[in-house]
């Protein structure tokens, strides 16, 4: 399966699942042969179809590399905010044994 197949695939697979189930498209496409298939070309297509569902449903038009960058960002603060809850709750729970 070609990169742009693989992308029409995923494009398919990601916006099918806001779609009724009556709506949906998947069940016309091919499945994927993971034993011919190349692992970057799957995930660039995944990249890039990804890419394509959130510029169309949020009306913005970044390039891959500023999306690339949007994702980290959301990825950092979601880990600082694990961390800081974690700390949180480690912190809690020294105090709680200190207090004994």
């Amino acid at each position: 399966m070609k990169k742009q197949q693989l992308e029409i695939l995923f494009v398919t697979a990601l916006t099918d699942a806001f779609k009724d189930e009556d709506d949906r498209e998947l069940f016309t496409m091919p499945n994927v042969d993971l034993e011919n298939a190349d692992g970057n070309d799957l995930v660039l297509a995944m990249l890039h179809a990804f890419h394509f569902v959130i510029n169309t449903f949020t009306g913005q038009h970044s390039d891959p590399l500023e999306f690339i960058g949007m994702l980290v960002r959301l990825l950092f603060q979601e880990e600082r905010e694990r961390l800081l809850e974690t700390g949180d709750k480690e912190e809690e729970h020294e105090n709680a044994n200190s207090d004994e």
